[in-house]
């Protein structure tokens, strides 16, 4: 299941036909409620390439106790440390992503313990009321003076 839309949804969607893989890779879209997409899946992979930030797809997942499979590109590494919060695989290594999803289908102690850290380190370091806490204490910055709230007490 590839959930999501971009640019080159149409070349993947001719992909999947020329395979013969249309019965068993569902592309449903964007979705406005990703969660219980994200529940619905039992490992998530974002083999990332180019132009990521922190991207919030995988952030949702780590949120939701999924097991995922990435690259370190962009910021990917503050959220996902190999073997900790996640396997990390090298970008355009078509082999290592199969051989980290399959070491994870195989493990369901790995893919539990892995899902639990990264839940535990995404709520400790990337929740909305931790995020606005901390760019709260930017703009406090910023501004010379202590803003009040969580970010400021001590």
């Amino acid at each position: 299941m590839i959930v999501g839309d971009g640019p080159m949804r149409e070349a993947l969607g001719a992909q999947i036909d020329a395979l013969g893989l249309r019965q068993r890779v569902h592309l449903p879209g964007n979705q406005a409620d990703v969660v219980p997409w994200l529940h619905a899946l039992d490992i998530f992979a974002l083999p990332s390439y180019a132009n990521e930030g922190v991207p919030q797809a995988l952030v949702q997942a780590m949120l939701c106790a999924l097991p995922c499979v990435t690259t370190t590109v962009g910021s990917i590494a503050e959220l996902a440390t190999h073997d900790a919060t996640a396997l990390i695989v090298p970008p355009h290594d078509a082999h290592a992503l199969a051989a980290a999803i399959a070491r994870l289908a195989e493990n369901a102690g790995l893919r539990r313990a892995l899902g639990e850290a990264a839940r535990r380190h995404c709520v400790e370091n990337f929740s909305y009321d931790r995020m606005l806490d901390r760019m709260e204490a930017i703009f406090a910055a910023v501004r010379g003076g202590a803003m009040p709230g969580p970010a400021v007490r001590s």
